[in-house]
């Protein structure tokens, strides 16, 4: 198998930073506004989710960085770090959508995004060190990832609940429909 770069194409990012930017910007004027009326209360509420919005902007920029690559041993983070297929712990495959994205699209995909969430523990010199990876379906190569961690959990014998395993289905029918792309 050749290494799979798992990093998140350009539009994704700019996606992401066009929703948390201008959703920072605008709470920070309501909470300007708030302060200069004398409602501190609200004020501190609406920098509070300013906060959030300034955290999934610095969260879509660090995930645009990243060089993770799937290889057939593990996942690569660095070019001396590799979490092992045989280091997993947990595979969890969730679908989410929000209310405007209920439905299929004009393909019969269903809108909104998986987002695999995998665990790997690894003995470090009698310590061990449990490692958690995020990833969303805009992550090229997702349903590679999706299919070598799947089949690590199985030949590791771990057992994943009953939505990962069904989402794990729709993943697989949607790639041999070909309308997913790896």
């Amino acid at each position: 198998m050749q290494p799979l770069s798992l990093s998140y194409p350009p539009s994704a990012v700019i996606a992401d930073l066009a929703r948390a930017v201008p959703g920072a910007g605008l709470c920070f004027l309501i909470a300007w506004a708030a302060f200069a009326q004398g409602l501190g209360w609200v004020g501190l509420g609406f920098l509070a989710v300013a906060a959030l919005f300034v955290w999934l902007a610095a969260v879509a920029l660090l995930r645009s960085r990243g060089e993770r690559r799937l290889e057939e041993d593990g996942l690569r983070l660095s070019p001396d770090d590799l979490c092992r297929w045989s280091e997993i712990e947990e595979v969890h495959l969730r679908y989410w959508a929000g209310w405007r994205q209920r439905g299929r699209d004009e393909s019969g995909r269903l809108r909104g995004m998986l987002v695999l969430r995998l665990t790997f523990s690894a003995d470090n010199g009698g310590q061990k060190r449990r490692r958690r990876f995020r990833f969303e379906s805009s992550c090229l190569h997702f349903a590679a990832l999706s299919r070598a961690a799947a089949a690590a959990a199985k030949h590791k014998g771990l057992r994943m609940d009953e939505p990962t395993m069904h989402n794990l289905h729709a993943l697989a029918a949607d790639s041999s429909a070909g309308r997913e792309t790896d």
